[in-house]
């Protein structure tokens, strides 16, 4: 049976297997990364003559913000690079819902609403740590994952906002 081709990216380091979704400046797909044998996520912006070029800074911008920190409740990025196809960010691929999903659902439980929050505010010590402040915090940028033991982890995706300053601002 033969195998089943998969358009690569990277100088063929990546397959991108399934389209996850897109946005106006950039289309996200699901890939598994030959070198590491790994599902990873591959965020490319659309050809840079099709976005704004402050899309391909932004883009950017939250890379290299992401790359600085590690954190278990902050999505870790792996790679980045340009290639004619345009600029193209890698992260570790993430197998959940987004909390508001979880929220429209039903009643978010005292005890969940309460370790969410303690994840999310251990996440966001890390970031105020290196002086990176999120700027964007709300549902739909935090994704919930559900661990073999049925607990979940709560990370912060979607640092495109974020800004490093060590001085207090006002809002």
């Amino acid at each position: 049976m033969d195998q089943p081709q998969y358009k690569t990216a990277a100088q063929g380091r990546y397959e991108l297997r399934e389209k996850l979704g897109a946005g106006g400046s950039a289309v996200v797909f699901k890939a598994w990364d030959t070198k590491l044998h790994r599902f990873v996520a591959f965020k490319r912006l659309h050809p840079i003559n099709d976005v704004d070029k402050g899309a391909v800074e932004r883009m950017w911008r939250e890379a290299m913000n992401l790359a600085s920190i590690q954190h278990p409740n902050i999505l870790t990025i792996f790679d980045s690079g340009i290639e004619d196809e345009g600029p193209y960010v890698v992260t570790e691929y993430l197998e959940g819902e987004p909390l508001n999903y979880i929220i429209e659902k039903g009643v978010f439980k005292v005890e969940a609403f309460d370790e969410a929050a303690r994840q999310m505010l251990e996440a966001l010590i890390a970031a105020h740590h290196s002086d990176l402040i999120h700027r964007d915090l709300k549902p739909q940028n935090i994704m919930a994952l559900q661990m073999p033991s049925g607990a979940f982890q709560y990370k912060i995706l979607d640092f495109g906002l974020a800004k490093f300053t060590s001085k207090p601002a006002e809002q």
